[in-house]
């Protein structure tokens, strides 16, 4: 498979996204039964790569904070923000959640209104990124910034002409582009960005590494009882896919994404 080709990118994504779907909804079926009045919500929907596999056990709305074919496609869709979630408390049976938690800047007033919009007997399934999945993804995560490391360069060079053309006059000579400090500090700059692996969403490298360890405690924390947690799949970045998708590796505790079927805690519903 070539790299970094668009196509082969979202099909490749879509098989991971479906296989990974496939196994959390089978783990949800074994606490939830199939009910047509059943509601449930898909937080950050995208592409609705899972919306047929939640459709087998009740009516799905997918929400999604871009702009994507699903969020366009009524009723399926809404544009939204979880964290303002458009909804009256205690609407929803089911609320899914794949591969969103871990990019969200305030994570906690996410969880938050989950709760919040959930039934009291709502059922949370969380598909998270693991420390595994960080590790697998450095070789890709570099070849990225290597092959983006020319345009950033020249971007920053043309901003850098257009403020040295007159947004500096009032700055002081050792802050200017043109100046010694000036151009360490872009070089600096350019390295860190291709040397330095990258996080999660608007988190450093450490700090995912130290999220993606403490997923059950983060749900603990914010009003969650974990009735399953299960590993899924292990798998590479689909920009070069080039570790293959697979579930063996899981037998030897390997794994890219972990489930975790949730309910409210008991205290939260006191």
């Amino acid at each position: 498979m070539l790299p970094n080709a668009p196509n082969l990118e979202l099909g490749h994504l879509r098989h991971k996204r479906l296989l990974e779907g496939a196994e959390a909804i089978a783990a949800l079926q074994t606490v939830v039964a199939r009910d047509e009045h059943r509601r449930i919500l898909d937080v950050g929907c995208g592409q609705g790569y899972q919306r047929q596999l939640l459709e087998d056990i009740g009516n799905v709305l997918g929400l999604d904070i871009r702009k994507t074919q699903e969020t366009q496609s009524a009723p399926y869709g809404l544009l939204a923000d979880i964290c303002k979630a458009p909804f009256r408390s205690g609407v929803f049976d089911v609320i899914h959640c794949s591969q969103v938690l871990s990019v969200l800047p305030d994570l906690d007033s996410a969880l938050s209104e989950m709760r919040r919009i959930g039934s009291d007997l709502a059922v949370y399934v969380f598909i998270v990124p693991t420390r595994a999945w960080l590790l697998v993804q450095l070789p890709s995560n570099c070849l990225s910034k290597i092959r983006a490391a020319p345009f950033f360069l020249s971007r920053r060079l043309k901003t850098d002409r257009h403020v040295a053309d007159g947004a500096l006059e009032h700055a002081r000579p050792k802050d200017t582009p043109g100046s010694v400090p000036g151009k360490f500090a872009r070089i600096a700059e350019l390295v860190c960005r291709i040397v330095l692996p990258q996080g999660q969403g608007e988190r450093s490298y450490s700090e995912s590494m130290s999220l993606f360890g403490r997923w059950k405690l983060v749900l603990e924390r914010n009003g969650f009882r974990v009735l399953k947690q299960s590993k899924l799949l292990f798998y590479g970045p689909s920009e070069w896919p080039i570790v293959p998708t697979s579930k063996w590796p899981v037998r030897f505790g390997l794994s890219s994404s972990e489930l975790f079927i949730s309910v409210k805690s008991t205290n939260d519903l006191k």
